[in-house]
């Protein structure tokens, strides 16, 4: 049953990463792609090499062959860019997982958080603060350091007036190296500002980009498993939004007045010389009722289905 749990798994995830590299076409659907692909080299080869030799083994046999070296070699080039489409998807989930994470911390949770990625920037020593200009003070090849933590929304970008307190607060604490980390991104006008004042004080930027490239090389960066753990719960949850759509655009009432009107139509057509006419019409209306109805029950119940074996793998 592990094994079984396991096996589906690990084709949800194929499926999903194919999805994505191939802009919603599905797995089956490339898959069938590369066999036609591959047929029509095959039958083209073989075509041209029968017309050239007049004969049906030897062009048989190179055909096969050549098929094979391209099926090789194709799967070759083809598989480094299937890698590094997975990694641009693995850390644009991981990106949304932590940002989402971030943004619904409380300020103080935030901070702390910030505080043990700072290792990924060789910075040490560090205690928080908490005070308006300066979060963090920590220690990086051994020179102070003062950090301060945005806790914006992606489309909030960090102007000058958010960070002119920093800087005032590192020239009163006498602090030469100084650190802005942000969960969105920052203006032109402050990476113009902090790069005239590069005499008096080095700051560095650091973005959601940024933050994410330093976490991997610390504890909280998700690992692959836990990466596919978030494309489980994505498939899931996309289902549920599926499913919940598909109760909206076919309501209740639009079943019921199908239904009714099917019946109302059969009944009337019995007082009427076209009688077979309107059973036809009543029966489709029907149908059309009938549809939406057992289309939800066999929804429901594989669901139930699907969820109740993912408990007993999440509980063997």
């Amino acid at each position: 049953m592990e094994y079984l749990k396991k096996l589906n798994d690990k084709l949800k995830i194929r499926r999903y990463y194919s999805e994505e590299i191939n802009k919603g076409k599905s797995y089956i659907g490339s898959l069938l792609d590369k066999i036609i692909m591959s047929l029509i080299i095959f039958v083209s080869l073989l075509i041209y090499i029968y017309i050239k030799t007049n004969n049906i083994v030897i062009s048989s046999i190179i055909s096969i062959q050549f098929l094979i070296i391209y099926a090789i070699v194709f799967q070759k080039i083809s598989q480094k860019k299937i890698d590094e489409s997975i990694a641009c998807i693995d850390k644009k989930l991981v990106k949304e997982k932590i940002y989402k994470n971030l943004i619904d911390q409380t300020p103080y949770a935030y901070v702390e958080y910030i505080e043990k990625t700072l290792k990924g920037f060789s910075i040490n020593n560090t205690k928080i603060y908490n005070e308006k200009g300066i979060d963090i003070v920590g220690k990086i090849r051994e020179k102070q350091i003062g950090v301060k933590c945005f806790q914006y929304k992606e489309d909030h970008k960090v102007d000058v007036n958010d960070v002119k307190e920093f800087f005032i607060e590192l020239r009163n604490k006498n602090i030469k190296k100084g650190m802005l980390i942000t969960t969105s991104s920052f203006t032109e006008d402050v990476k113009l500002f902090f790069k005239r004042l590069e005499e008096h004080v080095d700051v560095k930027l650091v973005d959601m980009d940024e933050l994410l490239n330093k976490m991997k090389k610390t504890e909280i960066y998700p690992s692959k498993s836990e990466i596919e753990k978030i494309i489980l719960q994505k498939i899931r949850d996309n289902r549920v939004k599926v499913r919940n759509e598909s109760k909206k655009i076919v309501s209740r009432d639009s079943t019921k007045k199908c239904i009714i009107s099917g019946l109302m139509l059969i009944l009337f057509g019995k007082i009427t010389p076209y009688e077979g006419y309107y059973n036809i019409v009543g029966y489709i209306l029907i149908s059309l009722g009938l549809v939406p109805i057992i289309k939800s029950a066999i929804e429901v119940i594989v669901f139930v289905d699907v969820e109740e074996n993912d408990e007993k793998g999440d509980t063997v």
